[in-house]
């Protein structure tokens, strides 16, 4: 499970703000492509534990990634490729 935090570092106040969470996880392919869940929660979600959000929160927005290149590609575009199919971006 890739966990991937959506936080604001506020420059003018200083405070840090937790905006919403991401969730990939993988859900099948092969050893070059993987298949992937993703799920994003509203904020303050994550105050219980990740674990626990996602076994009891509904989130706010799913998708799927099918085929993308676990080797070849870096996390980075598995992230953008997530964000994508929720309709962020």
């Amino acid at each position: 499970m890739i966990v991937v935090p959506i936080t604001l570092w506020s420059a003018i106040t200083g405070q840090v703000e937790n905006l919403g969470t991401v969730v990939i996880d993988n859900i099948g392919g092969t050893h070059q492509r993987g298949n992937y869940r993703v799920r994003a929660y509203a904020k303050g979600a994550d105050a219980i534990g990740v674990v626990q959000m996602v076994a009891t929160k509904k989130p706010i927005r799913e998708g799927k990634v099918f085929g993308h290149r676990r080797i070849a590609e870096p996390v980075g575009n598995l992230i953008a490729k997530a964000l994508k199919e929720m309709g962020y971006g």
